[in-house]
């Protein structure tokens, strides 16, 4: 399994990110992985992310079980 397809994976856990949000960060970061490894403003800036999503995925990007499980 690459390394991507695990972010891609750990997307789909975040609270509040469906189809529609995945999407659009995707087309705005390019790839899953570089999603969790933006900053929380830059999440924020994007239309539709805002405060809450923005929280969720760093709250899931920087969650040691998270990591653990997914090995990211």
């Amino acid at each position: 399994m690459t390394n991507d397809l695990l972010y891609q994976i750990a997307l789909t856990l975040v609270p509040n990110i469906g189809d529609v949000h995945a999407k659009t960060l995707a087309t705005h970061f390019g790839n899953a992985s570089d999603i969790f490894k933006a900053k929380r403003k830059d999440l924020e800036a994007i239309d539709g992310i805002g405060t809450i999503r923005a929280k969720a995925l760093k709250i899931l990007a920087t969650s040691p079980t998270a990591k653990k499980k997914l090995n990211l």
